[in-house]
């Protein structure tokens, strides 16, 4: 006997238990596959050298502030992006929320900031961002960094009065 339907395939009865079988078998090895991946990288991350914020040549005073907050060992994107944006090299990194994005920008954006003056109502630096949310996120993200190295910074949106946010 089939089982028959305008909006569903033609299967012979006794299919369904066969593909159960069969995905069952395939998320088996996967999750097989998946610890054995895991206990590699595992592995790998034990013997490599920890790598600090301090190596990728970011201002003491910004290490002694992540170490405060508790950051102590950069995320990957931090440590292929930070040296080179440090170097003035542009960079362009994407990845996942809480992936470090934030600061891999960021810091070294607040570290060249520091070794200069800034003139009164002359921005130095400016970041966008697609959303107000986003833009305080960023801005909250900077600004204990950007304070120990006696910066300012502003959140100014569009759609908003200027005369309101500065």
């Amino acid at each position: 006997m089939s089982i028959s339907s305008s909006d569903h395939a033609v299967l012979p009865e006794n299919t369904d238990v066969e593909i159960t079988e069969a995905v069952s078998e395939e998320i088996a090895q996967a999750v097989e596959s998946a610890e054995t991946v895991e206990v590699v990288a595992a592995d790998e991350a034990d013997t490599a050298d920890t790598l600090t914020f301090a190596d990728l040549g970011l201002p003491e005073g910004v290490v002694r502030k992540l170490a405060q907050n508790g950051v102590t060992s950069p995320f990957p994107i931090q440590a292929a992006t930070i040296p080179d944006a440090l170097a003035g090299k542009d960079i362009l990194g994407r990845g996942r929320t809480g992936s470090g994005k934030t600061l891999s920008f960021g810091l070294p954006t607040l570290a060249t900031l520091a070794g200069g003056r800034t003139e009164k109502k002359r921005p130095r630096a400016v970041i966008l961002t697609p959303t107000r949310e986003l833009a305080m996120q960023v801005a909250d993200a900077l600004q204990p960094y950007g304070d120990v190295l006696g910066l300012k910074m502003k959140v100014v949106c569009g759609g908003t009065s200027m005369g309101n946010q500065i």
